[in-house]
């Protein structure tokens, strides 16, 4: 497995990190949603919990201004925040493991739990979002297992054991999140650029929240009019139904290179089938039913996480302003208050499951008609490099020498200038030995090539005249970064691909691995919203100062 990650150019060990961080903080939540005790409590039992509404409201508001501070450029969560919001989830939750009754005093602490825990989830899913989409998937479907085993096994060790687990994974969610970013490069508020959303998949956005929602809606309603004739959902259906539902997900995320319009379907079929089991439910029947319903709920609640955070990793959208919409949309606890809420209020021939089946049936079909209306074509070119030497190699084969790169500065700046951009694209150092051997040649016809190399510029004035293109090269990436918010790492990495070295070269000069100079290329080209060197290039070169 491991041979498998590296040939991918991903780290097995950042790999685990993140599996047992998101495993980590999913645990966490969960416990918190349903009270830290009882936390396997059937259906929407949880909200006769007293503090159930605290965290409800704690968790949207505290979503809510994340995500207008992400639109607004305004704020963003710092290390210094991020650190106090574990502190508060780690010692709100000893408070309680510590206090047998703690009466209305509890509210306090679970509304900063709440809110602090909100603040984890969305750091967790805008890191998610800075790895490529198969370390996504790997993390997730690991962490999914990890977390499954917490949630299930804890209780089984008894009340205690159970709080001091949910104090561990406080800790552990908050403090693996900062070991994989330390400055939280990745939750830097990045507004909403003009034009940008027409690149937001709505249609497969829209249909994957319906699926959750409507089917969440469908199961608290269902769980409770079935209360009397049933135990439970079928834990058998369900295991089926929720691996077959992500199995096919995971297949198309990895199959299909237009993935982000067809995603949806698996759970939309999912929650179909267990729509067509409501019209025959009967008493012996009913815990299939559920089991179905019980799987698309869960599916829901975890695709989301594999999911969202792979389109931010695809596609250049606001992902600080997103995210915590998307968060508040997906937030269980809501989605049980909503449903249970809802339930009560219809009428009681609607409550009938077949029924409700068929309204759920109704949405369902009045958001896909309205979801096509939103669709739009999305510019789903992956970020990839399209020189050969970034190109995948064949088995056994190597990445070629710094000093065996062949001249890209050159070709480089021929493109920029066929694409108006800068009269010439700053070069780095030379390849020595033989460009020294090339300058003693003759040079008739070639200035673009003498001009790439620094040893054949003998008159000063063109010296100074290239040292002063770098420096408005430099000036420019320099200005992109901040605007666009790349990182150090990133913008260094942007500043040598735009003066045209490979990726071999870049790594050499750089003493870091091809596959980091990828990484940080592909974050770059995301940000930027280009795909390739040539298109960096045109994006650095219409860069003004306004």
């Amino acid at each position: 497995m491991s041979a498998e990650i590296r040939k991918n150019g991903l780290s097995l060990k950042t790999t685990l990190k993140l599996a047992f961080g998101f495993a980590c903080m999913i645990a966490y939540s969960r416990m918190l949603s349903q009270g830290f005790v009882g936390y396997l409590t059937q259906g929407g039992a949880a909200i006769a919990d007293p503090f159930y509404a605290v965290r409800l409201v704690a968790e949207v508001a505290a979503l809510l201004i994340l995500a207008i501070g992400g639109y607004l450029r305004k704020f963003s969560v710092t290390t210094g925040v991020f650190f106090v919001c574990t502190a508060v989830m780690t010692a709100a939750t000893i408070v309680v493991a510590a206090t047998d009754d703690l009466g209305s005093a509890g509210a306090p602490f679970f509304f900063a739990a709440g809110a602090a825990n909100a603040v984890v989830m969305y750091v967790w899913m805008l890191l998610l979002s800075r790895f490529p989409v198969r370390q996504i998937m790997a993390s997730t479907l690991i962490g999914l297992a990890i977390a499954g085993a917490i949630i299930e096994g804890s209780p089984l060790l008894g009340e205690e054991t159970c709080l001091v687990v949910a104090v561990l994974c406080a800790f552990s969610a908050g403090s693996l999140a900062l070991s994989l970013d330390p400055r939280l490069e990745s939750s830097k508020a990045d507004g909403m650029p003009p034009g940008v959303l027409p690149r937001i998949p709505w249609f497969s956005v829209l249909l994957i929240l319906a699926n959750g929602i409507l089917g969440a809606m469908l199961y608290t309603i269902a769980n409770r009019r079935l209360s009397l004739v049933t135990d439970g959902a079928n834990y058998a259906v369900f295991a089926v139904g929720a691996a077959l539902t992500i199995g096919a997900v995971a297949l198309i995320m990895l199959k299909r290179r237009d993935w982000v319009h067809i995603v949806w379907v698996p759970p939309f079929v999912l929650l179909s089938v267990a729509i067509v089991f409501s019209c025959f439910v009967s008493d012996a029947s009913a815990q299939a039913f559920l089991g179905f319903l019980l799987a698309a709920v869960f599916c829901f609640r975890f695709l989301y996480w594999m999911v969202f955070p792979s389109m931010f990793s695809l596609l250049k959208v606001p992902r600080a302003f997103l995210a915590g919409l998307l968060l508040i949309a997906v937030n269980g606890s809501l989605a049980n208050f909503v449903g249970a809420n809802i339930g009560a209020l219809l009428p009681m021939n609607i409550q009938v499951i077949s029924n409700a089946g068929c309204v759920i049936a109704a949405v369902s079909a009045l958001v896909l008609a309205g979801a096509m209306t939103l669709n739009r074509e999305v510019n789903l070119r992956p970020y990839e490099m399209e020189d050969e030497d970034d190109a995948p190699l064949p088995a056994g084969a190597s990445h070629p020498t710094v000093e065996a790169a062949p001249q890209e500065p050159a070709l480089a700046q021929q493109e920029a200038q066929r694409a108006g951009g800068l009269d010439a694209v700053s070069q780095g150092e030379p390849e020595k030995g033989r460009d020294q051997a090339k300058a003693d040649e003759p040079s008739a016809g070639a200035p673009a090539a003498d001009a790439a190399r620094p040893e054949a510029v003998e008159d000063p004035r063109k010296e100074d005249a290239q040292q002063t293109i770098t420096d408005q090269l430099k000036q420019r990436v320099d200005l992109v970064s901040e605007r666009y918010g790349l990182t150090a790492r990133e913008s260094e990495v942007a500043l040598l691909t735009a003066q045209g070295f490979s990726c071999a070269y870049i790594s050499g000069k750089l003493i870091v691995s091809n596959s980091t100079v990828r990484y940080h290329q592909q974050n770059a080209y995301r940000k930027l919203g280009v795909h390739s060197r040539n298109e960096l290039i045109e994006f650095v070169n219409r860069v003004n100062g306004d």
